[in-house]
């Protein structure tokens, strides 16, 4: 190792340029410098043999050897620059605006104080800027870069790079390989460049670029993955992260956040906070975490899970194109589900037994669906569901739920609770469930008395609306069947049937009992109704009947026979009560009885 510590004077006022270059030896006496214009000696001795006045402007260029050279400039004056050459040096700049460059070999250069420029070249090289604005290049190897104090610009070069910006607003390129980024204190930039790199903001709002490969990215403020199956990570403030192309991982953690994967199967997560997510292109897991939450899947068939908080979920990103087959849930909290419609234009797979899926969870929920198949569950708590377009098949759960269908044929399960089922458009099966006794009136018009009893019951609601519907019944509910040739399914004690309106198409009532001997069907008529019929299993029992219009009701009690049958007379029309020897019912025009 060579070493060559200069200290070095001039006449006060003169403007000089030193050219120093270290010869083959330096003994521990004088040493040689060149050019020969320049007759200055440099003393291999202590620091302080000489003393340079700080009004003195120059520029000190110092060359090293081929070999490992150290050289210090010690206190020298401003504006040096050095060439290590090769070998593996050691260069110091101490004081001043130095610039270093390094050469072949794996070098060692610290700037100090001053605005530093320092260029590692080939080898692997540890490069530190320290005090104030500098300016790092790694190059060629496996080099370690730290900017210190000071808004620092660091190119890693090539190779595989740990780079550190230190305290200030600094900007970092990790160039190829792959590199290690950490930004540290300020507000930094950062560029991972090709290859798989990791990317640390540090503390401040940073803005973090993958870019190429598959990257790892972590701090506040802006975090973009670009190409490759990226994993980005938000910090605690309210952050954007964006998965950029690939199959990325993206989570805001704490704050509220704007999540979205881009293209690429993603896994979204807002984490704390109230985020917003979009999943974008390709099938996409979305998930909002704590907070209210709006998540959007996008393109290609998703998972959206809203987690805890009252979140928006939208199935086909805005909730008005419908985009794949997408499974949405909204967890815990007052959710509202968009699932998306679909235009006409959309060609549809062969596979239709595909769906797109919604479920409530806790709370109570808003759901909107598709119009195309949905299969929605609405969950724990008063959820009111709109099925839109298509054949879907929604289940209100527990809670007071409102259902509708909406067009095609649809199938409604009200679930536990006082449950309205709407059928809508098309040919719609709609089941309620056994509903309970309320030992004090409820709120009309879901309540109303049974003929000779103190106690009102709580009643569900199911209207079938237009077409050929199929409406079950499981006892103590308003029920509509609205026009069309519906079926009427009727179980379970107690059971109340309020038809409104006229009932287009002969409709059919079936009043299939348990057997019990104080059972009872209750069926009272608001309106005038068109060719009604009404079967019951039961070989004997009794049925209640009454009509109602503008001038009072009008109730009678049918005495059913042994075979099932009973006729009674109101003023108009004349009901039929026909007996069913048989449990099976085959739907169609025909009511064909059988044998027990």
């Amino acid at each position: 190792m060579k070493k060559l510590e200069l200290a070095l004077s001039n006449e006060v006022g003169r403007q000089i340029e030193q050219v120093i270059y270290a010869t083959e030896k330096l003994a521990a006496g004088t040493g040689e410098v060149s050019p020969a214009p320049v007759a200055d000696t440099a003393k291999a001795g202590l620091p302080d043999d000489f003393d340079y006045p700080d009004t003195v402007d120059s520029r000190t260029v110092v060359h090293g050897t081929e070999g490992d050279d150290y050289i210090d400039m010690g206190v020298s004056p401003e504006g040096e620059v050095i060439y290590g050459l090769g070998g593996n040096d050691r260069l110091l700049g101490r004081a001043g605006n130095d610039t270093m460059y390094g050469g072949t070999g794996n070098d060692y250069l610290k700037g100090h104080t001053g605005d530093d420029y320092l260029s590692g070249g080939e080898g692997n090289d540890r490069l530190y800027g320290l005090d104030d604005n500098d300016t790092l290049d790694g190059d060629a190897g496996d080099d370690f870069l730290y900017g210190g104090a000071g808004n620092d610009t660091i190119n890693g070069g090539a190779d595989i790079d740990n780079i550190e910006g230190g305290d200030g607003d600094d900007l970092i390129q990790g160039g190829t390989g792959d590199d290690s980024l950490l930004g540290g204190a300020g507000n930094d930039r950062l560029y991972g460049g090709q290859g798989n790199d990791y990317v640390h903001g540090g503390d401040g709002f940073d803005y973090l670029f993958g870019d190429e490969g598959d990257d790892t990215l972590f701090g506040s403020g802006r975090l973009y993955g670009g190409t490759g199956n990226d994993q980005l990570n938000g910090g605690s403030t309210a952050d954007a992260l964006y998965g950029g192309a690939g199959n990325d991982w993206v989570s805001g953690n704490d704050g509220d956040d704007t999540v979205s994967g881009d293209s690429g199967d993603d896994n979204v997560r807002g984490g704390l906070g109230n985020d917003t997510g979009f999943g974008g292109d390709g099938n996409d897991i979305l998930s909002g975490d704590a907070g209210n939450d709006r998540l959007s899947g996008g393109t290609g068939d998703d998972s959206i899970g809203g987690g805890d908080g009252n979140d928006t979920l939208y199935g086909g990103g805005t909730g008005v194109t419908y985009s794949g087959w997408d499974v949405l849930s909204g967890d815990n909290g007052n959710d509202t589900i968009y699932m998306g419609t679909m235009p006409a234009s959309v060609i549809l797979p062969a596979d239709l037994s595909r769906e797109v899926r919604a479920y409530g969870g806790d709370g109570n929920d808003w759901i909107v669906g598709t119009d195309w198949q949905d299969r929605v569950f609405g969950g724990t708590g008063h959820d009111v569901v709109l099925g839109q377009g298509g054949r879907d098949y929604i289940y209100g759960g527990e809670g007071n739920d409102t259902l509708s269908g909406g067009n095609d044929e649809d199938v409604l399960v009200g679930g536990e609770g006082q449950n309205t089922l709407i059928g809508g458009e098309g040919d719609d099966i709609l089941f309620a469930q056994h509903d309970f006794y309320s030992g004090a009136p409820g709120n009309p018009p879901l309540d109303r008395p049974i003929y000779g009893a103190s106690a009102t019951v709580d009643l569900d609601v199911l209207r079938g609306e237009d077409g050929g519907d199929r409406i079950y019944s499981d006892g103590h509910d308003w029920v509509t069947g609205g026009a069309g040739k519906d079926l009427l399914f009727l179980s379970g004690d107690q059971t109340i049937l309020f038809v409104e309106s006229a009932l287009d198409g002969h409709d059919i009532v079936f009043g299939f009992r348990d057997g019990s001997g104080g059972s009872q069907d209750f069926i009272d008529l608001d309106d005038v109704f068109d060719a009604l019929h009404v079967a019951t299993a039961q070989r004997a029992g009794r049925v209640m009947v009454e009509y109602g219009d503008a001038g009072g009701y009008h109730g009678a009690t049918v005495k059913i026979d042994a075979n099932g049958d009973g006729t009674f007379g109101l003023d108009e029309p004349q009901m039929t009560l026909v007996g069913m020897q048989t449990h099976t019912v085959t739907i169609g025009s025909d009511i064909l009885p059988g044998t027990l």
